[in-house]
């Protein structure tokens, strides 16, 4: 009997497992959430050579942990790759944005409990830093004009 290619095959989707295969499946553990990662809030630079996103994880104290996260082309044109890797390590980091001229994100994030700030980091990595200081509240949403 030949064998066919997935785009060959009258089923869309693959059937699902039977006997061993699926005497393996097991309900969610709670061990199993802090290896989930929740991926929003994907801004492409107006450049398009970057994007910028949101990775929400559960953390070790069973709480969220929201970081931001770069791709990166790797080169020009269509067949360029994409490099990605984690971009702030706040723990609160949130709601990203690109400056205009893509040099810049700028992001809410909680460095004092309970006092979100607008904070600001080049492009090209480094030290993120605030641009806000409100002593009551925090900045829930934002916007960046020219």
């Amino acid at each position: 009997m030949p064998t066919r290619s997935l785009a060959q095959r009258k089923t869309p989707h693959p059937r699902p497992a039977r006997g061993a295969a699926a005497s393996k499946r097991r309900p969610i553990v709670p061990e199993d959430l802090r290896r989930l990662h929740f991926v929003s809030g994907a801004r492409i630079s107006p450049d398009g050579q970057r994007i910028v996103f949101v990775v929400k994880r559960v953390g070790e104290k069973n709480d969220y942990q929201t970081n931001l996260w770069m791709a990166r082309r790797d080169g020009p044109g269509k067949a360029a790759g994409w490099s990605v890797s984690p971009f702030t390590s706040g723990g609160k980091d949130g709601a990203p944005a690109w400056s205009p001229s893509s040099d810049r994100v700028f992001f809410v994030a909680e460095r004092e409990k309970g006092r979100a700030q607008l904070h600001a980091i080049p492009a090209s990595g480094g030290e993120a830093a605030p641009i806000s200081a409100f002593e009551e509240g925090s900045i829930g949403a934002f916007r960046v004009s020219p």
